[in-house]
């Protein structure tokens, strides 16, 4: 069990799980459909929608600015003339293409052109979790119009919807969207999740005074040197875990990095406060076809970027197997052990007397409450400290583990993907929960 509680019960991730592969072998496979025109445009929540009449359907459908990707001359030429209520429509034709890298064969290639001829099927759908390194895509729309005329996207104007990006629009950094084109009814996650900034400690879970805390006394233009800098220079080997703004090739510190804290001499803008300054990156909650809501990035993405902390309710081991054991009954867990340090020999046996605590991400939490789990994932968790005797409460942050494609879905591993799976499909326990990540070497379950 990736909880590593003292018995199997409850399925919670483990934040020693950071490993990631890449994709092998794909095909690939296009189609064209044609913008009408452009016919309106409104503003909802301060972001733009157009309404896109298609060629060879009746009905016109409203997409967001960020679904839009590829169409700045058919844009521009709409902006230049909607001054001119009599140039509103616009005459050119311009066709859309889409290339998509769909890993598989051709028996895999043929159900997915039959079933977007029809309209039954949607890109989304049939390459969930498919794009992969190196893929290109020149324009980002999920649906066949066929399917999304069904559709009518107006998400955006549902009260709930609306509800729900309120609460992103709160939050700090580059603006974080909503958007729902699957038909299934769900406007938004639930409305009474609370999103929080910094993990919230229960009672039971220690305080340590910040008098105890010691920075470095590097420049105030930031730390360049490991040997000397009080956070890092005690690591083997002495190295930042940044380069750049991302982690740096070839970093290994058993997915552990230290960081500046308020104590230190330097600035909010030195190289080694990555985390500290907080998301830097735009991101979209989606809803996938099979796995509820999931988080994407509208824009590729190098390896190491820091995409966000995994957030919630810090709870002592007691309470985390009760609500493990809860979890069980709903099928749906958002528990992470904080047991990175536990697994290390040298400090093993002291934190085992401890006790460890477990991250509740459940009723309150980070936009990475909605980032699901993949066998072949493309995100890395790593234990984020500023305080180096601090191993029981941490930080966890999310951080890319390769290259990842614009719209590409961002996911990690719930399971320690340290630990390979002795256990073949087949002989999978049914009390598993199924996993549905369709990666090429997915287990078939997600928890050991």
């Amino acid at each position: 069990m990736a909880g590593n509680k003292s018995k199997p019960i409850g399925k919670k991730i483990s934040s020693s799980a950071a490993t990631t592969r890449s994709k092998e072998l794909c095909f690939n496979i296009e189609r064209e459909f044609e913008v009408v025109r452009v016919v309106s445009e409104k503003t909802c929540k301060s972001q733009v929608y157009y309404e896109i009449e298609w060629k060879g359907y009746d009905t016109t459908t409203w997409e967001p600015r960020i679904n839009l990707t590829g169409c700045d001359k058919i844009l521009r030429e709409w902006r230049t003339h909607s001054k001119n209520p009599q140039e509103r429509i616009l005459s050119g034709k311009k066709n859309l293409k889409r290339s998509l890298s769909i890993p598989g064969v051709q028996k895999a290639l043929k159900k997915i052109k039959a079933e977007l001829d029809d309209g039954r099927g949607s890109i989304e759908s049939l390459t969930e979790g498919a794009i992969t390194k190196g893929d290109r895509v020149e324009i980002i729309q999920n649906r066949t119009p066929a399917r999304r005329n069904s559709i009518q996207l107006s998400t955006p104007d549902h009260p709930d919807t609306v509800k729900f990006q309120e609460k992103l629009d709160q939050l700090p950094g580059p603006r974080v969207t909503l958007v729902n084109t699957t038909g299934d009814g769900e406007h938004s996650p639930p409305l009474d999740f609370e999103l929080i900034r910094e993990l919230r400690l229960s009672e039971d879970v220690p305080v340590k005074d910040s008098d105890f805390l010691f920075g470095c006394s590097c420049p105030a233009s930031g730390c360049t040197d490991p040997t000397v800098c009080d956070c890092v220079k005690d690591l083997i080997p002495q190295q930042f875990a940044y380069k750049n703004g991302v982690i740096r090739t070839g970093f290994d510190n058993q997915n552990v990095v230290y960081e500046c804290n308020p104590k230190c001499s330097c600035t909010i803008e030195c190289g080694n406060r990555v985390v500290e300054r907080g998301r830097q990156v735009e991101l979209q909650i989606f809803r996938t076809q099979n796995k509820g809501w999931g988080l994407r990035c509208p824009v590729a993405l190098p390896r190491g970027t820091f995409i966000d902390l995994y957030l919630g309710e810090v709870i002592g081991d007691e309470e985390a197997i009760r609500r493990a054991e809860l979890a069980d009954t709903k099928g749906v867990s958002y528990l992470f052990d904080l047991d990175k340090f536990a697994e290390m020999p040298e400090y093993h046996h002291q934190l085992q007397a401890e006790g460890k605590f477990t991250i509740d991400g459940e009723a309150c939490g980070s936009i990475a409450r909605f980032i699901n789990h993949s066998c072949d994932p493309n995100l890395q968790t790593y234990a984020v400290l500023n305080d180096p005797s601090e191993r029981r409460v941490y930080n966890l942050g999310l951080f890319t583990g390769r290259k990842v494609s614009a719209y590409e879905e961002l996911t990690f591993s719930y399971a320690d993907a340290d630990k390979p799976s002795t256990t073949d499909k087949e002989d999978a326990d049914p009390s598993r929960w199924t996993c549905k990540c369709g990666a090429k070497n997915c287990r078939g379950y997600i928890w050991h």
